[in-house]
């Protein structure tokens, strides 16, 4: 399994431009921690910000695939958060170095439960998702005509790479991150499911 993690370069992104406005780079799959086990904040990692996306999974196999028909290559979507190494990741980028190691050490990413891909839509063809702490962080992501971004993104990333079945594909954050609390309790909901509960340890 390939995670694909498309990343907005400006405070003032908005869906509805272009998706090559992003910043495209992978992070292994050891990232994920599932099924609801804790995720815990290595010592590296402090100070540590989480952001919030949307993750659809890819369904089918391809490459080059035109945007037309890329709707056909995923079939559901969950919500992520994504733990950072904030000062590793602004030392690395103000030193010109790879930053992977802040973004993809191990069990960085909480994975959700998935929503099928024809229960996720609002009535105007949005995507909202929701993730709250008990220590009382609320962010609230909207992703507008989330079929069309999704396909952009797809048929952009197979271009480079071939995309397989299982593979994630993470949205830009809608919203600011934040920092998460030890010990707190934090549960995602995606199209007015719960979908993730964990602890941050």
């Amino acid at each position: 399994m390939t995670v694909f993690v498309l990343h907005n370069n400006s405070e003032n992104f908005a869906f509805n431009k272009n998706v090559e406005a992003c910043a495209l780079y992978t992070i292994p799959d050891t990232a994920l921690q599932r099924n609801g086990k804790p995720v815990f904040i290595p010592d590296f990692a402090i100070p540590c910000e989480m952001s919030v996306h949307l993750a659809v999974r890819i369904s089918r196999l391809g490459r080059t695939i035109s945007q037309r028909f890329a709707h056909r290559y995923w079939d559901a979507a969950t919500v992520v958060p994504h733990f950072v190494a904030l000062e590793m990741l602004r030392k690395a980028q103000y030193q010109g170095l790879p930053w992977s190691v802040a973004t993809g050490f191990d069990a960085s990413m909480a994975v959700g439960d998935f929503v099928a891909k024809d229960a996720l839509y609002e009535p105007d063809g949005s995507i909202v998702y929701t993730l709250r702490t008990t220590s009382g962080e609320v962010v609230e992501g909207v992703v507008p005509d989330a079929d069309a971004f999704a396909s952009a993104a797809i048929a952009r990333i197979s271009k480079y790479y071939m995309v397989r079945n299982g593979d994630l594909v993470l949205f830009p954050s809608a919203t600011a991150g934040c920092t998460p609390q030890i010990n707190t309790h934090v549960e995602g909901s995606i199209a007015h499911q719960r979908v993730l509960a964990f602890n941050v340890k």
